[in-house]
């Protein structure tokens, strides 16, 4: 790599695009089905992928570090997710879709995705007790989330 800068950028390539599911997309956006139910197909199929310890290491050790990798990879999540789920909350619940997400919007599915993440930090970096069925935590996750939902 020529310098540091095009090396980052290939790590974060490789470590964080090239695992996005495309299928992703289409299924968080399928209104055909209830958001809940996308949201958990979702979550369960993500975790599935970035859930190895090396992903989950580099992820924390990015922030530590204070890389650009990890901004440039928590914007993906904010706009791709995030943001997005929001979003099909307010269709959902028969309010417009295409108001900004205000930070009061935004915190608690941070705060939800946040502690999916620590979940699989705990059971596969540090060696925590935790539930083994994964799809319950992130079931709890989304209770948690959806039951704060207005």
């Amino acid at each position: 790599f020529p310098n540091k800068d095009k090396l980052i950028e290939a790590v974060y390539r490789k470590v964080y695009l090239d695992r996005w599911n495309s299928d992703w997309d289409v299924l968080l956006k399928n209104r055909e089905l209830p958001v809940r139910t996308r949201f958990e197909t979702f979550y369960n199929a993500y975790t599935d992928t970035i859930f190895e310890p090396e992903w989950l290491r580099i992820y924390y050790f990015a922030s530590l570090r204070d890389a650009q990798i990890n901004r440039w990879y928590n914007h993906v999540v904010e706009e791709l997710i995030l943001k997005r789920l929001v979003r099909e909350l307010r269709v959902e619940q028969g309010r417009e879709d295409d108001a900004q997400v205000s930070l009061e919007e935004l915190e608690p599915v941070w705060l939800m995705h946040g502690g999916i993440m620590q979940y699989g930090v705990r059971k596969y970096i540090s060696g925590f007790k935790v539930l083994e069925d994964k799809s319950a935590v992130i079931a709890l996750a989304l209770d948690m989330l959806f039951s704060t939902k207005r």
